[in-house]
This record gives structure tokens, C-alpha cells and sequence, in this order.
């Protein structure tokens, strides 16, 4: 009982911040086209400076570098989240699985093949599944934020949720991603998802602040 009642206790401090954070990450009674990300989420590298940018643009939301220079465009496209690089290389959609199942899939460019399943646990650890079923990364809920391990279960990196701050640490505690903008938490949780492109990691980040936690 003493170990459930920590873990909803847990629960409920990491979903508070993600409420408070997703709300000023998303904007009501935006038109269907657009994606619901209101600002720009700047990222820091391990050494504090600038390593990329999430921008929104009228109906597309772009990854850039720390030049400026494009990365990876979004946009909504028949209920789904496109996917397409700098090059205008289209390599996946971000779509909401059904109600039933919930969770979110990755699916390749042509739209059929699955590539991965990402969704929440009944203790609220998130499950990163390829499309074979197997279990990539469990992303596990703590006081803290989140940590990730592997298939084996070795740690592979945690997220850090303050109040004005969330971090992105590896393995050995050393900072590789971090933000000062509003953004929610399993959504900076998939950037702990190493063996994913970044481009997917961004969709399913993208998706989470767009269709909300709750869609997981």
C-alpha cells in the first residue's frame, strides 16, 4: 500500500506540472490545420548554448539548428502529424492510434507499415514498442520527472522537471538537452528516445503537445 500510494503521489506531482506547463504550450480554438504549439521552445546543448529551436509558422511548425537553418518541417495533414526534412523528404507521420488502444504510432512514408508504438502504461510509465510489438525504451515516471531505460533495462537517460526548467540528462547525470520554456514533460520525454532519427523523437513530442498528454 505504502508503495502505491508513492507512486500515485508521484503521479500526481509530474501530471500537475504537465498540466500547467502543456497549457501555456498550446492555444484553444486554433483552426484543425494547425498545430497547437504557441511559442517557440528554444533548446540548450551540454554547454548551455543554443542546439536547435521548435518554431511555429502559420500551419507548419519547424525544427531549426542553432544557425536558423531548417532541420525537419511539421504539419497536420488528414488527422496526422507529416513529417518531412529540410530537403522535402517526406519520412513518416505522428497519428493517434484508436480509442481503444490508445497511444500514439510512428508510420513510414507511405502511410502503412508501423514503425513504432508509443503509450502509457496503467501505472503512468510510458512504453516505446516497435512494429513487431518488441519493447524498445520504457520511459518510467518518477519524483523527479522521468527515467529511460533500454530493452534490458539499463538506464539510458532521465528528465529533470522543475518549475521553470526541464533537463534532459544521460546516463551519467550530464545535462545534453535542457529548455526554460513551457513544455510538457512526456513530451521532453522523447528526447530520451536516443535510438530513434530526431525527427521522430520531435513528431511524438510535437504530437503530445498538439493532441495532449491524455492522447498516450
Amino acid at each position: 500500500m505504502k508503495t502505491e500510494s508513492n507512486r500515485l503521489r508521484k503521479m500526481t506531482v509530474i501530471l500537475t506540472v504537465a498540466v500547467s506547463l502543456s497549457l501555456g504550450a498550446s492555444r484553444c480554438g486554433v483552426p484543425d490545420s494547425e498545430i497547437r504549439l504557441s511559442h517557440a521552445i528554444k533548446f540548450d546543448g551540454p554547454n548551455g548554448k543554443r542546439l536547435m529551436e521548435l518554431v511555429p509558422r502559420g500551419q507548419r511548425v519547424k525544427l531549426e539548428n542553432a544557425r536558423g537553418e531548417l532541420v525537419v518541417r511539421f504539419r497536420l495533414e488528414a488527422g496526422r502529424l507529416r513529417i518531412e526534412l529540410a530537403s522535402r523528404e517526406l519520412v513518416g507521420f505522428v497519428a493517434p492510434q484508436a480509442a481503444d488502444t490508445g497511444g500514439l504510432q510512428v508510420v513510414g512514408a507511405r502511410g502503412a507499415s508501423v514503425l513504432y508504438r508509443l503509450r502509457r502504461e496503467p501505472d503512468g510509465d510510458l512504453k516505446l514498442q516497435d512494429g513487431a510489438g518488441r519493447t524498445v525504451y520504457e520511459v518510467k515516471l518518477r519524483d523527479y520527472g522521468f527515467k529511460t531505460v533500454d530493452a534490458r533495462g539499463a538506464v539510458q537517460s532521465r528528465v529533470r522537471v522543475k518549475p521553470t526548467k526541464v533537463s534532459v540528462r544521460d546516463a551519467a547525470g550530464k545535462t545534453t538537452l535542457s529548455t526554460d520554456d513551457s513544455i510538457p514533460p512526456p513530451a521532453a520525454a522523447c528526447f530520451t528516445l536516443n535510438g530513434l532519427p530526431l525527427e521522430f523523437q520531435t513528431g511524438l513530442a510535437l504530437a503530445i503537445i498538439h493532441w495532449g498528454a491524455s492522447s498516450l
